[in-house]
């Protein structure tokens, strides 16, 4: 018995690590359909629910959106395209390896200034709603220079709002 109690002990312990790179989207998965609460900084001047996040994702700038549906967004610095690109990647890479069998499925773009060159969201349906985790790239055209970002966010809408 306590040979079948240490095996189990070890199969947990293992299973916690293989999902270091995940703990971030975990966390983030685990609060999503509350509205970030652990992690919402100031009020963004200017806007009525927009929050910066008090943790950062890497080297990008998060915020956050909450009340019925919410939404936790990062993007990086300005970057040469090629970087972007590789941060694109990357992002991709761990998203992919922690969501696995997960639906997927293009971001939506939004109008503005910039222009969305490629993304990809996990999709499920988590809480009552529809959980969407995923990367983009894009650039800004400014003064006619190119200016790349890459980003990634995380959203959770009720099945009521959810499209």
């Amino acid at each position: 018995m306590a040979c079948a109690a240490a095996g189990l002990a070890v199969a947990s312990g293992a299973m916690a690590q293989e999902r270091p790179a995940c703990a971030i989207y975990d966390e983030l998965v685990a609060t999503a359909s509350s509205g970030f609460p652990q992690l919402k900084g100031q009020l963004i001047p200017g806007t009525n629910n927009g929050f910066q996040s008090k943790r950062m994702l890497e080297s990008m700038y998060c915020a956050m959106t909450g009340g019925e549906a919410s939404a936790f967004v990062c993007i990086s610095d300005e970057m040469a395209e090629a970087e972007a690109r590789r941060a694109y990647d990357v992002r991709l890479s761990r998203l992919r390896a922690c969501f696995e069998g997960w639906e997927t499925a293009p971001l939506l773009d939004v109008p503005g200034r910039g222009h969305m060159v490629d993304s990809l969201r996990f999709v499920s349906r988590l809480d009552g709603g529809l959980l969407s985790i995923g990367a983009m790239i894009g650039f800004e055209d400014v003064e006619g220079v190119a200016q790349w970002r890459a980003g990634f966010g995380v959203s959770w809408k009720p099945d009521d709002v959810a499209v």
